[in-house]
C-alpha cells in the first residue's frame, strides 16, 4: 500500500473564518478571484470532541489548495510518502532533534558547578499510520499526526526551549483512492511590536507622542490530507507516486511564484 499526504497551514482571514472545512463543503464560498467554482465535494463523517475535524474528499483537492495558493494563504509543511504493508505500522519522520534541558540541579562537591540532564526531543513532522485492508477494498487507517516545533524561552532570567505541539490521533474508514481532510487543529499567534523616535519615544509622559504600539493577530489551521493506494504490483506504485508527485510540483510551483512577486 501506498499512503501519499500532505500536510499545510492554512491562513485564515474573513474569507476562511471558519475553518478550511467550510471551503470544502460549500460552493458559495469564494476566496479572491480565483477560487470561485472549485469547491469538492465532500462527505462529512464527524466531528469529534476537541474540535478535530474529518472528512472524506471526493473533487479535486489540489484545486482548491492552488487556489489559496494564489491568495499566499497555504504553506506546505510536509507532503511524505509512505509505502506500508496491511496491518502493520510504518512511520516517517521529518525534522531535527532538538536538545530540552530536562532537570537542573547544583553539585554541592564543587562549589558554583551545576549539572543538567539533556533529552533529546525529535520536532518537525511525524506520521505513523498503520492500515487494515478488507475483502470489500475498504481500508481503515490508524493515524498518528505530530506537527511540533521548538520555540526559544525565558524563564526566570534564564533562556530556554519550549516544544509548541499540534498533534492529531485518530482512525478512520476509507475506500482506496479517496482523501481523507484532517482539519481543526487551530492556532493563535498574537504579536506586539512598538515602533519610537530615538530618544524622544522614552520620554517620561511625552514618548508617547514620539512612539507607536502596533497589535497584529494570526490565525493558522493545521490541515492533512491523507490517500491510501492499494497497489499490488511495482508499476501500480509507480504511477501513483508520479502522479501525486506531479500535482503536488503544481502547487509548490505557484506557492513559489507568489513569493518571488511579493518581492518584486
Amino acid at each position: 500500500m501506498v499512503i501519499e499526504a500532505l500536510i499545510a497551514e492554512v491562513s485564515l482571514d474573513r474569507s476562511t473564518q471558519f475553518g478550511i472545512e467550510a471551503l470544502f463543503t460549500t460552493k458559495s464560498t469564494t476566496v479572491g478571484t480565483e477560487f470561485g467554482g472549485i469547491a469538492a465535494d465532500i462527505a462529512k463523517r464527524a466531528i469529534p470532541a476537541g474540535g478535530l475535524t474529518y472528512n472524506v474528499v471526493r473533487g479535486d483537492v489540489i484545486a482548491t489548495l492552488n487556489a489559496l495558493a494564489s491568495e499566499n494563504k497555504v504553506h506546505i509543511l510536509s507532503t511524505p510518502k509512505i509505502i506500508a504493508s496491511d496491518n502493520k505500522e510504518a512511520s516517517i519522520d521529518i525534522g531535527a532533534e532538538v536538545p530540552l534541558v530536562t532537570t537542573e540541579f547544583r553539585d554541592v562537591t564543587v562549589a558554583g558547578a551545576v549539572q543538567t540532564t539533556i533529552e533529546r526531543r525529535n520536532t518537525g513532522v511525524i506520521l505513523k499510520v498503520t492500515p487494515h485492508i478488507n475483502s470489500t477494498g475498504l481500508v481503515t487507517l490508524e493515524l498518528n499526526i505530530e506537527v511540533s516545533e521548538a520555540q526559544p524561552r525565558t524563564v526566570e532570567g534564564q533562556s530556554d526551549i519550549s516544544i509548541f505541539q499540534r498533534k492529531a490521533l485518530t482512525s478512520l474508514v476509507v475506500q482506496d483512492g479517496q482523501t481523507l481532510l484532517i482539519g481543526g487543529l487551530m492556532e493563535d499567534t498574537r504579536r506586539r511590536s512598538r515602533e519610537e523616535v530615538p530618544f524622544f519615544g522614552r520620554l517620561p509622559l511625552l514618548g508617547n507622542l514620539f512612539s507607536s504600539t502596533n497589535r497584529s493577530m494570526k490565525q493558522t489551521e493545521l490541515i492533512a490530507l491523507i490517500t491510501p493506494h492499494v497497489v499490488r504490483t511495482l508499476e501500480e506504485a509507480e504511477k501513483v507516486t508520479k502522479d501525486y508527485k506531479d500535482k503536488v510540483d503544481i502547487l509548490r510551483r505557484k506557492l513559489q511564484e507568489m513569493r518571488e512577486h511579493e518581492l518584486l
